[in-house]
């Protein structure tokens, strides 16, 4: 049970890139850059679903400033 509420709430970065429409290197740019909130455990990245959803909100901001 705890395994499933913890992916719920996480994306991997693969994840992370298909819902917000862009490629895996820009994922992790945002997360180099604390755009993303990420939490590694091993060898994986895991990000916050919140942090995906702000994000997501943020770059459809940024495209009608332009």
């Amino acid at each position: 049970k705890e395994a499933e509420a913890n992916k719920s709430t996480y994306y991997t970065i693969k994840e992370a890139a298909n819902e917000l429409h862009v490629s895996i290197l820009t994922i992790r740019n945002y997360i180099k850059k604390g755009i993303l909130k990420s939490n590694k455990i091993g060898s994986r990245v895991l990000i916050n679903r919140e942090s995906v959803e702000n994000a997501l909100q943020e770059v459809k901001s940024l495209k009608y400033k332009r």
